[in-house]
């Protein structure tokens, strides 16, 4: 449908004021506190409407800003650069790198391997990485408690094979616990995966 036939269709509906919406509203909940039934608040404490009109954004520069343009309301990048991720869950190294190459095979651009004690040699991780398409996609290491130490792990499988060190991007270490020795292992690790994001600040659980 051309914007023509779309403002000719919306002309056939007559203009309908906040406050007509608003006595409806009221009627419909037939005497019910309309703050509690209609309105809920973010943990941050901001109030949520049940809708919201033209008219709420009037002044604001953000219809007007693209993503990625001055003055970067709606951020700095003009996408999400979004990735399809495949997890694939702890298992030996031999299965989980089959499971991987099929994952990616099959349309995914980027995996996510979880670690939970499978992987415990820098010859694990090797072979877990072997003959993965380093120019097609992307690794991602979960490791959880055992990250500290599968980041060891990470930096001696790099130091011996370099290609691994390219293709992998980041592992779910959170550095709060020990900064020193998380800057130990970063120096390490940078020099060899300048790409590599080490460590992961779990959002969700400060939240």
């Amino acid at each position: 449908m051309s914007d023509d036939q779309t403002n000719l269709a919306l002309q056939e509906f007559p203009p309908v004021s906040t406050g007509a919406w608003e006595e409806t509203i009221r009627q419909d909940l037939k005497g019910q506190d309309y703050a509690k039934k209609l309105l809920w608040q973010t943990d941050e404490g901001i109030a949520v409407s049940p809708y919201y009109r033209a008219e709420d954004i009037e002044g604001l520069q953000i219809p007007d800003a693209l993503p990625g343009e001055p003055p970067y309301i709606r951020g700095t990048r003009t996408g999400g650069d979004w990735q399809i991720l495949e997890r694939i869950e702890s298992c030996a190294p031999a299965r989980a790198r089959t499971l991987a190459i099929e994952a990616i095979r099959a349309g995914a651009d980027a995996v996510c391997f979880t670690c939970d004690g499978d992987i415990r040699t820098p010859d694990d991780v090797s072979a877990l990485l072997k003959d993965l398409p380093v120019d097609s996609c992307t690794v991602h290491f979960a490791a959880g408690e055992r990250a500290a130490g599968f980041l060891d792990l990470l930096a001696a499988a790099f130091e011996r094979h370099q290609p691994a060190a390219a293709m992998c991007r980041s592992l779910d270490y959170d550095p709060l616990g020990d900064f020193d020795r998380a800057a130990a292992q970063l120096r390490r690790v940078r020099s060899m995966a300048p790409q590599f994001r080490p460590f992961t600040i779990h959002g969700h659980k400060f939240h």
